[in-house]
């Protein structure tokens, strides 16, 4: 930590400036404590790292429980001075009694306080979600910058997202879910935009990155917005899905699905081309589009007719066996409601497939098929289809409104 008290109170702070000759006689003749436990703390003065204070070992103060890298002391002050140079009232490391929480910094913007965590190492969702909603009591808005030693680009637009990451992902104007990074390394702020989930741990997204010295606090918690995600990477991300690599080693949900595709005819190589488009919804679960898409389909949409109708809640009722057998799976999150996630996913894409004209919308709840949907014969008219699909969504306003 960068902060500790003094026995008659007063605060010291490694964001101030200090000679290393100042610290030595200080510590020579005063005994440093923590700010949340009132334990002993040591204050280390190396060449190599970030000067800072450490509880002793023998310590049970619950926030040394969480041991800080020299890469999260360096980028947590490198934000401390990001804030005062924009003249917004900061302060480090503050100890909130109330709800026994130490944000890495407190700042006010306007008449609202935020606390911003720079979070560097595995945390666990309970631990994210203890910490969140401790702020929220208080009145406190969190906001929770990753470091930039997580991010994980696997190839091209393609990013690897983990565990608690998920949950820091925020709204911008447009609703489009971005993550936000900083480097304390290259001093840069890290921005993914447009993040689209297709597994449990990886999504599609548009990669920003801007100087530290030209991002301000309204850049954070008012995001600008981007144009358009590039449809080339969802046509090279939808030819992935329909030629994977062949792996020994499968999962049993996607033994499963293969299984349950080959038992009603459909080759998974060959699934239809209106499925796999990525739906506002989508960020909430950790199935890939192509392939609840594909239920929806196979179980609800192709065994019709024209002019036949079918129910939200009928759709709905098709898809609970898979969601047993976990081939449709929701991403953890404290305040989700999976079923009526489930039912708003399903609306989500019928709207989708009414706006590309198969169905008709009859009521609130109920749809009418206008066109039916076909399944592709060979990869080429699968690869076809999806090109002219692809066009169609590009030409359409009303598909935005729907994608977001």
């Amino acid at each position: 930590m960068l902060t500790a008290v003094l026995e008659d109170g007063t605060k010291i702070s490694m964001a101030d400036k200090w000679f290393e000759n100042e610290l030595k006689e200080l510590r020579a003749k005063q005994q440093f404590l923590c700010p949340a436990c009132d334990s002993k703390v040591t204050l280390k003065l190396g060449s190599k790292r970030q000067w800072h204070f450490a509880h002793y070992n023998h310590s049970m103060c619950r926030h040394s429980l969480e041991p800080e890298s020299p890469y999260h002391l360096s980028g947590k002050l490198q934000l401390y001075h990001w804030l005062t140079n924009q003249n917004i009232p900061v302060s480090l490391e503050v100890y909130l009694p109330l709800i026994q929480q130490r944000p890495d910094l407190l700042c006010k913007v306007g008449n609202q306080l935020f606390a911003l965590e720079f979070q560097c190492s595995s945390l666990s969702e309970e631990r994210y979600q203890q910490r969140t909603k401790g702020y929220q009591q208080i009145g406190i808005i969190p906001i929770w910058v990753i470091g930039g030693n997580r991010l994980r680009r696997k190839q091209g637009d393609i990013f690897q997202i983990l565990g608690f990451e998920w949950l820091t992902t925020r709204k911008d104007r447009m609703e489009q879910m971005h993550l936000t990074y900083y480097c304390p390394e290259s001093s840069q702020w890290i921005f993914l935009k447009q993040i689209r989930s297709f597994s449990a741990t990886r999504a599609l997204a548009k990669i920003i990155c801007r100087k530290k010295e030209i991002v301000s606090i309204e850049d954070i918690l008012n995001p600008s917005i981007i144009p358009s995600f590039n449809p080339m990477s969802w046509l090279h991300l939808k030819k992935a899905w329909r030629y994977p690599p062949v792996h020994p080693h499968q999962s049993k949900e996607k033994r499963l699905y293969h299984k349950w595709l080959y038992q009603h005819k459909v080759i998974p190589s060959q699934f239809p081309a209106e499925a796999g488009w990525f739906l506002p919804t989508q960020h909430f679960i950790e199935t890939s589009p192509h392939i609840w898409q594909t239920l929806i389909l196979v179980t609800s949409i192709l065994p019709l007719t024209p002019n036949q109708s079918i129910s939200l809640s009928k759709i709905k009722l098709n898809l609970t066996p898979f969601l047993y057998n976990r081939i449709l799976t929701f991403r953890s999150h404290p305040f989700n409601d999976n079923s009526e996630l489930l039912l708003q996913l399903i609306e989500e894409y019928m709207c989708l497939l009414r706006t590309f004209g198969n169905l008709h919308k009859k009521g609130e709840q109920e749809f009418i098929v206008r066109k039916i949907i076909t399944l592709p014969l060979t990869p080429n008219q699968a690869n076809q289809l999806d090109n002219n699909l692809s066009k169609i969504s590009q030409n359409t306003p009303n598909i935005h409104q729907i994608q977001r």
